[in-house]
């Protein structure tokens, strides 16, 4: 029964005008809520594509720089455990001079020193040199050039 009423409407004189704009209406609101419900979806869609391919580079732009620090990380540790190991081989010498430094000691101990002021000064600053160290005094003591007469 309802679908004559609408096809009297739409073939018969038009009786009742006011049904007719009625049904105009709700068809153009139908197909404008389909338009919008699509689009809506499809720009649901879109941007559901587009987050997860941003994700995606992301992720391989942070596995990219893990592994750029894991390698800067292995080199600094490869170039430190070099430069400990000559640093290592260079302490054995330095123990090697203070042994033979003692050693001289021990063997002329006397009461005479037949060095001088500036030979001592001098060989005090090659011990520290050797052992990598310095003195306190070395710092306010005179350069042996300092200490020469003058004519």
């Amino acid at each position: 029964m309802p679908i004559t009423i609408l096809l009297s409407l739409l073939t018969g004189k038009a009786k009742k005008p006011f049904i007719i704009i009625l049904l105009i209406g709700a068809v153009l609101t139908a197909l404008t809520a389909g338009y919008f419900y699509v689009k809506a979806q499809g720009y649901e869609n879109g941007y559901t594509v587009a987050e997860h391919k941003y994700l995606q580079e992301k992720q391989k732009a942070v596995i990219s720089a893990i592994k750029q620090v894991n390698r800067k990380n292995q080199t600094n540790s490869d170039i430190a455990k070099a430069y400990w190991q000559n640093e290592l081989a260079k302490k054995p010498k330095i123990e090697t001079i203070e042994k033979r430094i003692i050693e001289y000691v021990e063997v002329n101990n006397s009461d005479e020193c037949l060095l001088n002021d500036d030979e001592l000064f001098i060989l005090t600053d090659l011990i520290d040199i050797a052992n990598g160290t310095t003195t306190a005094q070395a710092d306010h003591r005179p350069s042996p050039v300092a200490t020469l007469p003058t004519n």
